[in-house]
């Protein structure tokens, strides 16, 4: 997690973090946090960096999508769909 460091990148890219990490957090109450596998600080190299893991834009992609087919998604929308990857 979080092993792409800003000195890896060049200065003005576009960086799109696609991986996901479970990473211990005790300043979370469920005791974790997501991370990618580039580190926050790259956002001050690159132009454009994606969010923290893609699995949250497939998320938003998918409620939107969803929803504007007129699809309750309820609750456990979210839940279904990460498990649905896996």
């Amino acid at each position: 997690p979080e092993m792409v460091q800003p000195d890896w990148v060049k200065e003005g890219a576009i960086v799109v973090d696609v991986g996901i990490n479970r990473v211990d957090d005790s300043s979370r109450e469920r005791g974790w946090r997501l991370a990618g596998d580039v580190h926050p600080d790259v956002a001050l190299q690159a132009s454009l960096l994606s969010p923290e893991c893609m699995c949250e834009v497939v998320e938003m992609h998918g409620r939107k999508l969803m929803s504007s087919r007129g699809v309750d998604l309820g609750r456990n929308f979210v839940s279904e769909v990460r498990s649905s990857y896996g």
